[in-house]
């Protein structure tokens, strides 16, 4: 059974911090470089080892594990690897990451929540470090810690503190403000929202405040909307989608808008009374619980929402409950074309940047079918990769994520 240890914290040029990397074959080059952290590790028999870790922009490098000889064997690499994640939780790092030239160290990691993770992949935090493009040799194993799945109702939390606080940045700024769904990158409003296939019109169209770029799509595009149809915008945000909506089905028809965030419901009933919108209203609910009658609507659009929900085949299951025989469903999102690597899969900020929640196509194809869909399709839009390399530059989620069509009718 292991023993409890002892930690502290020492210098870069601690004699016994040196010569036990060096015996170990461990680089010493860089210790006193900025971001670097050492501590050493006793027990009631003696000193047991050393370890630190290096920052590396939001993610951290753990470095310099060494249990020194005649300690081995007695489960103290485990103990320091588990007091290290334990120090490092909750510090707002986005991975944790370690190099190892050693099998037994890469089993070590396994068995304490680490996963193999590719080389090429790895953020260009990580890829910068002196460890990871020189000092450990090209064929060290890289590991990155697994991330536990976050709990539905961390999800939405996340995703409603997210864009309540564009809501709010939009209001004090009139910009997008923090990074959403492509609320972010070098493009501007404008050039970004043409990306996402809408016209100079539809620019024009919609009341100031209400284009926040929000968005990897047009559901306009595919909707077929006509005069006298009911509408419902599944997290409608601040109305852009709405207003262009009710030009098409003109005061006849009726636009229903629906977000779970105060500020988003705010802003957008601000626009419409600013935009004179008689035609359209916005409701505070969450997507998989309408607040809306069974069948009550003609048409459903959503652009770039459906991948932020914890539940996704309620989504749809409740589009297909609000919707009259003959709906349609018409909806932009995001799907997922290639497996993410672990420290995409487990950013919290591509979470509710609409990329560590995208389903595959076939997912989301099979859940449209078993909420009682017809028609289904999705359409992949491979154009969409301007506009989603923007989204989280450098890291490639374009290469894992695309826009896509959805369009589906209940019989």
């Amino acid at each position: 059974m292991s023993e409890a240890l002892q930690v502290a914290e020492v210098r870069p040029d601690d004699p016994g911090l040196v010569a036990s990397l060096a015996a170990a074959g461990l680089p010493v080059d860089d210790l006193a470089e900025p971001g670097r952290h050492f501590f050493v590790f006793s027990s009631g028999i003696g000193k047991v080892g050393y370890a630190g870790w290096e920052e590396a922009g939001d993610a951290v490098l753990l470095r310099s594990l060494v249990v020194l000889d005649g300690m081995r064997g007695r489960g103290f690499g485990r103990q320091i690897t588990e007091w290290l994640l334990a120090r490092l939780a909750g510090a707002g790092n986005s991975a944790v990451y370690f190099l190892t030239t050693s099998a037994a160290a890469a089993a070590l990691g396994e068995r304490t929540g680490f996963a193999r993770a590719d080389r090429a992949l790895a953020p260009a935090s990580i890829q910068a470090t002196r460890q990871f493009s020189g000092l450990c040799p090209s064929n060290a194993i890289l590991m990155t810690l697994r991330r536990d799945p976050m709990q539905p109702n961390e999800m939405r939390d996340l995703v409603r503190t997210k864009y309540g606080e564009v809501a709010t940045q939009a209001s004090a700024s009139g910009c997008c403000g923090p990074t959403g769904c492509d609320c972010g990158g070098g493009k501007d409003l404008a050039d970004k929202t043409r990306l996402m296939g809408y016209s100079e019109d539809d620019l024009a169209a919609a009341p100031d405040g209400a284009n926040l770029g929000l968005g990897c799509g047009n559901p306009q595009a595919i909707a077929s909307l006509k005069p006298g149809e009911v509408v419902v915008d599944l997290g409608s945000g601040a109305g852009f989608d709405c207003f262009l909506a009710a030009r098409q089905v003109g005061p006849q028809g009726r636009v229903i808008g629906v977000d779970m965030t105060h500020e988003m419901l705010a802003k957008a009933r601000e626009n419409s009374a600013k935009a004179g919108a008689a035609n359209v209203e916005f409701r505070l609910g969450e997507i998989e619980h309408l607040p809306l009658a069974d069948g009550s609507a003609d048409v459903v659009i959503s652009n770039c929402v459906i991948n932020l929900s914890p539940d996704k085949p309620q989504v749809f299951r409740e589009a297909f409950r609000v919707l009259k025989k003959g709906g349609r469903i018409a909806v932009s999102d995001v799907v997922n074309m290639a497996p993410l690597p672990p420290h995409l899969a487990g950013d919290p900020g591509l979470l509710s940047g609409c990329v560590a929640g995208a389903s595959t196509r076939a997912e989301i194809e099979g859940w449209l079918r078993e909420a009682g869909f017809v028609d289904v399709a999705v359409s992949v839009k491979a154009q969409s990769r301007d506009l989603i390399k923007d989204w989280a530059p450098g890291s490639r989620v374009e290469d894992y994520v695309a826009s896509a069509a959805i369009e589906a009718r209940k019989p």
